[in-house]
């Protein structure tokens, strides 16, 4: 038969796949559940770690280092409610109008 050291190779390999499987069956759980909130539970979700982070930063480091379900679902809430995802700067005045006049578009029978 292979020499030991193939036969623990492979041992390896399917464990590893398993794993990888366990967390790809884990994120569908996640994305599904966070697909399934309202959006108004999921913007206090994202305020409630936002303000986490600006109070405790150490504290919100350590639960997303801990629970990296809870990052990736975060992440996904970001994304269905169409956040951008980079925080580093607040819209320029252009982006806002640019914003607002799209917001007031949107609206029907809106007379300017």
């Amino acid at each position: 038969g292979p020499p030991a050291s193939a036969e623990a190779a492979q041992a390896a390999a399917a464990a590893s796949h398993a794993e990888v499987m366990e967390d790809v069956s884990a994120h569908m759980n996640i994305t599904q559940a966070v697909a399934g909130m309202p959006a108004t539970q999921l913007k206090l979700c994202l305020g409630t770690m936002q303000r986490l982070a600006i109070e405790s930063p150490e504290t919100a480091r350590r639960l997303l280092q801990d629970q990296p379900q809870l990052c990736y679902a975060l992440l996904h809430a970001q994304l269905l409610l169409g956040l951008d995802l980079d925080p580093s700067l607040p819209p320029s005045t252009e982006e806002m109008q640019a914003l607002q006049l799209e917001a007031a578009l949107r609206r029907p029978n809106r007379r300017f």
